[in-house]
């Protein structure tokens, strides 16, 4: 797990848009099955405990994301609710990212350890 948070804290630190989304547990399952997305900002803890997301859920979520200004710049972690219906629409997906929040904190964090280190790739 270190080394996908150091490679967060690249992207983060690189001045380059992204979104960095973390699904919990995934299946194999069609569009749709997992149920209703749902998406958080967590510092600790598990978000959505339990829940299983499809890679093709999962994959949509990242697609809605792509697009979506309220997205830019975040690191979203994803579950799904598989007693609610799923979201139909790219437009219902991207309801997901309204509020929230920026990393921006936490990439000048990473700017810093950066440039300490020598730069992206260490040297």
């Amino acid at each position: 797990m270190d080394f996908k948070f150091t490679g967060e804290n690249y992207l983060r630190a690189s001045g380059v848009p992204y979104t960095i989304v973390r699904p919990g547990r995934l299946g194999d399952m069609p569009k749709g099955k997992s149920g209703k997305m749902l998406a958080g900002q967590l510092k600790q803890g598990s978000f959505a405990p339990g829940s299983v997301s499809g890679r093709s859920d999962v994959a949509r979520v990242c697609v809605a994301a792509a697009f979506s200004e309220d997205a830019k710049n975040t690191t979203i972690e994803i579950g799904a609710d598989a007693s609610q219906p799923p979201q139909e629409s790219h437009e219902e997906l991207a309801k997901l990212f309204v509020g929230m929040k920026k990393d921006g904190t936490l990439a000048a964090t990473a700017a810093a350890a950066t440039s300490s280190s020598g730069g992206l790739d260490g040297h």
